[in-house]
């Protein structure tokens, strides 16, 4: 049996791709499979060992201890096969090739282009050089599996061995939050998951929510996702999220299998990012997920989704920065039920037949078996 040890000083247990996606699928086709990762305590969940690292809030005891201890755990495990993702861990990736194992570096995120969009980072530009000239080393060092298509140009300057897997849902998974009868539910209730930031336009949201209420809507909002309570505290102080505050529930984090178990009873699924370069060119995840379970969408114009929701008709696209807009987006899904059933049933269809997990597992168990003929 082929032992994997996938490892991370970032991401949550819960994480859809790291877990529920990759973990899981490989241990549901014989692999041995075990998880180092920030968690409450060691267990095997749907046959992947979880390994427990000690949670921290601190971005620095992250960084320099629990990114250690992250090494040692994963070495206790003596897999054929090393996996890791984030960046930070690039350092501990070399050190274990020069130990002389085989690892794989998972690139959730254009983290070049991410630098770049920071406004707030000191000499953001320099930094984004420093961090490229890193990331060619690691290029070199590891196999790559990037989750975005968008990131390919880039890697490929450096003849970096890499593929693409999507981060498409498993249909598997999401098949018992499937609604196709949305249009027939009682209140008019929507839905976002993903973390609450000012990037992802919860001001605009709030604005055109506040504009439903004035047409005389009733409903209510759903956000599943981690926030700052500095973050929560200026989007409170908007006069929108005022008119709207007693339609609206912030529940911080929460598994998919809670936060998916609320929208299924939706009737819209919200996916507005504003305009910054590394959302223009990387898919939200969560469109993909909405479309799974039959959640009509409402998400941002940028090309690569026109291109999706222009061919299946899922969703609608909007100005990201345009509340009226977006308000109107809702409004039309709210009140016209043919068009809610069509997006409805369209979405679970393409989602099975074109953008599902399935087909992207096979890429990672292909570059398994032929980094281990290398041997």
């Amino acid at each position: 049996m082929i032992k994997v040890c996938h490892f991370s000083s970032v991401h949550i247990l819960h994480d859809p791709r790291v877990l529920y996606r990759e973990c899981m699928s490989l241990a549901s086709h014989g692999y041995d499979v075990s998880l180092v990762i920030q968690a409450d305590k060691a267990e095997v969940m749907n046959g992947v060992k979880i390994v427990p690292l000690r949670k921290t809030k601190s971005r620095l005891r992250r960084m320099f201890l629990l990114s250690w201890s992250a090494f040692f755990k994963a070495m206790a495990v003596k897999a054929d096969i090393y996996h890791f993702h984030d960046p930070e861990l690039i350092p501990h990736g070399l050190l274990m090739r020069l130990l002389g194992k085989k690892v794989v570096f998972d690139v959730h995120e254009n983290v070049h282009q991410q630098i770049r969009d920071k406004d707030w980072l000191p000499m953001r530009n320099l930094v984004a050089v420093c961090y490229r000239l890193f990331d060619r080393l690691a290029s070199k060092a590891f196999y790559l599996v990037l989750a975005e298509h968008s990131y390919e140009a880039y890697y490929a300057q450096y003849k970096a061995d890499a593929i693409t897997v999507y981060n498409y849902p498993d249909i598997s998974f999401f098949k018992s939050y499937i609604n196709t009868r949305r249009y027939d539910l009682p209140d008019n209730e929507i839905f976002y998951s993903g973390g609450v930031f000012y990037n992802r336009g919860f001001d605009v949201i709030m604005k055109a929510l506040a504009i439903l209420k004035k047409r005389g809507f009733t409903f209510f909002f759903h956000c599943a996702g981690k926030y700052t309570n500095e973050y929560m505290q200026d989007l409170q102080a908007q006069p929108a999220y005022q008119e709207v505050k007693d339609r609206v529930k912030f529940y911080g984090y929460l598994p998919l299998t809670e936060g998916y178990a609320i929208a299924k009873r939706c009737k819209i699924g919200l996916a507005i990012l504003r305009p910054v370069e590394n959302y223009k060119r990387s898919y939200s995840t969560k469109n993909f997920e909405y479309m799974a379970i039959g959640l009509p969408t409402v998400t941002s114009n940028f090309e690569l989704y026109t291109r999706i929701y222009d061919k299946y008709s899922c969703g609608l696209c909007v100005d990201p920065v345009n509340e009226t807009e977006l308000a109107d987006a809702m409004e039309r899904i709210l009140t016209d039920k043919e068009l809610a059933k069509v997006f409805s049933e369209t979405g679970v269809k393409v989602s099975e037949a074109t953008f599902n997990w399935d087909t992207e597992f096979l890429k990672i168990t292909d570059l398994y078996t032929r980094i281990l003929k290398k041997s």
